[in-house]
């Protein structure tokens, strides 16, 4: 089976690549949120 590439773009909302990260597979509706530890509770908050 041949594989095909994928793009996966990363946003970064404050810049700070060790903070919150949103990442998309372009072709796709797929989305992945990461928050790190420190930031669940300003998460917490917006939502």
């Amino acid at each position: 089976m041949r594989q095909i590439g994928k793009t996966i773009q990363t946003y970064l909302p404050d810049g700070n690549p060790r903070s919150l990260k949103i990442a998309e597979i372009t072709s796709r509706t797929v989305s992945a949120i990461l928050v790190p530890r420190f930031k669940l509770d300003e998460v917490a908050m917006c939502s």
